[in-house]
């Protein structure tokens, strides 16, 4: 009865819902039209990237969305709990079931002109798993937002810690400051223990797995092989021990090499991997259970009716 009721009072509020999608779909088309339909040269491994990190903005929208919308439905339920009409917990479990169609909708709008306009990998396996990320993410990010509303007293105080949770799980994921270059100290345990980096680990892994890298002219080294060796003799040794990248012809000595033969030689070096894709993503998912563990830890015992 509560879930319906909760239902009813997301449908009845078309203006929350309109506005969450308006944000998702302005800012997936915005982005998406800035690297409309990408090559297979090495400066587009670094753009796919940048298109994919805009995943992370997500819960900075979100989070100033849902904390309004849960701390005043918060406010109605200290108003009916008077009467005991039911309790903290079946309430938290419908603001959070409430949610969910929206977090459905506003995911698919969101992830189909980011994805698609770029030119991602149409691959269902490729794309599927990613539009699933993405779903995740919106889950985590609605969690996240009710837990925080859920353990502050109100709307203004929620906002105060936004900025702060959302800086920290941007700059520790590995991508404004690659892991290798992250101080030893936060990399040991907030880099593992930031949601971003799964985030970002498998949507990289997964897009540019054996993504095949074509160099433009401007992108090539050039250089000459030592008299009497063509380019493939002279770089045979440094491809031998594993080096990245490929030579435009062995048979000359007029060399010009390309730095990355395949998208996985780009994101490897920064320690992310294809085959624990899965395992960020459960990773992932296990945040929501924490999210949703502080949720009703928070909504069960810190009451802040002050009538």
């Amino acid at each position: 009865i509560v879930n319906w009721r909760q239902q009813k009072a997301f449908w009845r509020s078309p203006n929350y819902g309109f506005t969450r999608f308006f944000n998702h779909v302005i800012i997936a088309l915005l982005t998406g039209l800035m690297f409309v339909q990408l090559d297979d040269s090495r400066s587009s491994l670094q753009y796919r990237i940048f298109v994919i990190f805009q995943v992370t903005v997500l819960p900075a929208l979100i989070l100033a969305q849902v904390e309004p919308k849960y701390d005043l439905s918060r406010l109605i339920y200290y108003r009916e709990a008077a009467s005991k009409t039911y309790r903290q917990l079946p309430f938290a479990l419908s603001m959070v079931l409430g949610e969910m169609p929206y977090s459905l909708v506003c995911a698919v709008g969101f992830f189909l002109p980011l994805y698609y306009i770029p030119g991602f990998n149409s691959a269902p396996s490729r794309a599927g798993f990613n539009f699933f990320v993405v779903l995740v993410t919106e889950v985590f990010a609605v969690t996240l937002a009710q837990m925080v509303s859920a353990i502050t007293p109100s709307t203004f105080i929620a906002m105060l810690l936004n900025p702060p949770i959302i800086i920290v799980f941007a700059l520790f994921c590995g991508v404004a400051v690659p892991k290798p270059q992250i101080p030893g100290f936060w990399r040991a345990w907030l880099y593992q223990l930031d949601p971003f980096t799964r985030l970002i680990s498998a949507l990289v892994s997964t897009e540019l797995h054996e993504l095949p890298v074509v160099c433009t002219s401007a992108e090539l080294n050039t250089f000459t092989a030592p008299a009497g060796q063509t380019c493939g003799d002279y770089m045979q040794s440094f491809f031998a021990s594993g080096g990245a990248g490929y030579i435009i012809n062995n048979a000359t000595s007029a060399c010009e090499y390309c730095a990355y033969k395949v998208g996985d030689q780009f994101y490897e070096p920064i320690g992310i991997s294809f085959d624990t894709r899965w395992r960020d993503l459960g990773i992932l998912i296990a945040f929501i259970g924490s999210n949703l563990f502080f949720l009703f830890l928070g909504s069960r015992y810190l009451n802040f009716n002050r009538r």
